[in-house]
């Protein structure tokens, strides 16, 4: 699959077909449910979130609703760093796992808006940082390591099987995809697919340029340096190639 780009994701993506063990808590984002039970945020976006279920959730209305193919809307109350109290939010379950909710904001409705500022939303990105073995998909490129991250957050790198210098990335943030290879650098809208597909990053048609060309501020570009920074903690390869082509686009 190849993604399309858009303008805006609208749904929850998630990583489709990867095992949910992947998913962890996400520190300070937690559900407040009805009976005053929290449970832990794993994964969350501008378009959606993944929750722990809790224990009676599989006897709750909502649930039975959704199990008879009925699309089910629920408020559930989310605490965020970027708030002292929990706020309501609006929300459609997508999906329902053994162990996890999978719902959908309505970016249309005030209601379900995901109110939280940069700094915090950064730092939970920083904090969510995980490199993803691409095992799972039948893939032991050796060359690609791919760090996935809150937020929609991926860097995927390529390095030379011989060099093992930087041979090409992309980099997903902030609804941007920033694309690198044979010394070209160019940047695009991310895409409105609700899933991931293996081939966005493993296949070589995705570095070629899909519609127009977008600028970068410094300002986005600083952020993702410094995202790219804690990153290569996680990373078996070198990414500071990467933070020097990322830091050159900066001074133009």
């Amino acid at each position: 699959m190849i993604l399309e780009l858009s303008q805006e994701k609208k749904v929850l993506r998630f990583i489709d077909g990867y095992p949910e063990s992947f998913l962890r808590p996400l520190e300070g984002v937690s559900v407040l449910w009805a009976d005053r039970q929290f449970t832990s945020v794993v994964e969350i976006s501008l378009g959606g979130i993944i929750v722990q279920k809790p224990p009676n959730f599989d006897s709750s209305n909502a649930a039975k609703n959704w199990a008879k193919g009925n699309s089910q809307t629920m408020e559930i109350r989310l605490q965020t760093p970027s708030h002292e109290t929990t706020l309501p939010y609006e929300v459609e379950i997508s999906r329902v796992s053994s162990q996890y909710i999978y719902f959908n904001f309505d970016i249309l409705s005030p209601k379900s808006r995901l109110l939280i500022d940069q700094n915090t939303k950064d730092d939970l990105i920083k904090k969510s940082l995980q490199s993803l073995p691409l095992h799972v998909f039948g893939e032991s490129d050796a060359r690609v390591i791919w760090i996935h991250g809150a937020f929609e957050t991926n860097f995927t790198v390529w390095r030379n099987d011989v060099t093992g210098a930087l041979e090409k990335f992309v980099i997903e943030y902030d609804n941007t995809l920033l694309f690198y290879k044979d010394k070209n650098i160019w940047s695009q809208r991310s895409s409105l697919s609700k899933t991931i597909g293996t081939s966005y990053f493993l296949f070589d048609e995705n570095f070629v340029h899909k519609g127009p060309k977008m600028s970068l501020g410094s300002s986005w570009l600083a952020r993702v340096s410094k995202i790219l920074e804690v990153a290569e903690v996680y990373s078996s390869f070198d990414l500071r190639e990467a933070r020097k082509i990322i830091s050159n686009q900066q001074s133009h």
